[in-house]
């Protein structure tokens, strides 16, 4: 495609891109929305901060998020299990296996 369209045409389609996003950003962008309107609708207001679009970034090879490298462990998966179970207002039931995994 870039063989087919000059320098000008391939310019524009960049700062439209700036403008109006669009392709795998944008869907990326899209589902972190959906996460997080979800995430701070059951969440706590007395009890957690509201969660950010940038707490649900995919960052393939880049720098992690605070909370990505929380769910890194197991003892990590069951910090954000918690945090959920805090947000929703729900009860988690304990655990019968011993395994931290």
């Amino acid at each position: 495609m870039l063989s087919e369209i000059s320098a000008t045409q391939l310019g524009d389609w960049m700062n439209y891109a700036q403008l109006e996003p669009f392709g795998e950003m944008r869907a990326d962008w899209r589902q972190q929305m959906i996460c997080a309107v979800v995430a701070n609708g059951y969440r706590d207001p007395k009890k957690t901060q509201p969660l950010k679009l940038s707490d649900f970034a995919l960052n393939f090879g880049g720098a992690r998020t605070p909370m990505q490298k929380k769910v890194d462990s197991a003892k990590g998966m069951a910090a954000q299990m918690t945090l959920w179970d805090q947000m929703s207002g729900a009860t988690v039931a304990p655990s019968r296996n011993k395994s931290p995994i």
